[in-house]
């Protein structure tokens, strides 16, 4: 329950931070996007923060930061049998770039991040599990739609986590959200 409270309470002080704001540059947006992930970094289901490191840049390198909740082990292959119905937040922070035309909404984002867990989460891999961890990686290789003006905003691709004990597990995730 406490981990639930936790999640609520930053995902409110996360959203009061991407208050919209326009970059005065050709009339485009700052290139900052607030959204809600599922699967993706956050494990199961996130909300996020993402903005370019250039200010008033919709393209290049750029950072990502959330707050999630997921609940069990991370399954990357095999049976479940050992996940427990123990319940975590995630927060998951990593850097990105995004490529593309500059005038155009269509855009492809390559990042990596780190997901550190509030509880131990064991890892299901190759039909034997890996000792619990706090922490797990994340790649991801992503299609984002995000207007040049702003506005609605989505990303889809997939997401590979792996562990640092070696083991990788191929996932997907999907967001949604709003660019400003």
């Amino acid at each position: 329950m406490n981990a639930l409270r936790i999640f609520f309470c930053l995902a409110v002080l996360l959203s009061s931070v991407a208050v919209p704001a326009r970059a005065q540059r050709f009339g485009d947006v700052s290139g900052r996007q607030f959204d809600v992930e599922l699967g993706g970094a956050g494990i199961l289901f996130s909300v996020n923060f993402d903005s370019r490191f250039e200010r008033g840049q919709r393209l290049g390198p750029g950072y990502r930061v959330g707050i999630g909740c997921a609940k069990g082990g991370l399954l990357v292959s095999g049976a479940s049998d050992r996940l427990s119905d123990r319940g975590y937040v995630t927060i998951p922070a990593g850097v990105n770039w995004v490529f593309g035309k500059p005038g155009s909404s269509h855009t492809f984002e390559m990042g990596a991040a780190i997901t550190c867990f509030t509880e131990k989460v064991d890892v299901h891999y190759a039909d034997e599990f890996v000792d619990g961890r706090y922490c797990a990686g994340s790649l991801s290789f992503m299609y984002r739609f995000s207007p040049v003006k702003g506005g609605f905003a989505c990303r889809i691709g997939l997401t590979p986590l792996f562990n640092f004990a070696g083991n990788t597990a191929i996932r997907m995730g999907a967001s949604a959200g709003y660019a400003f």
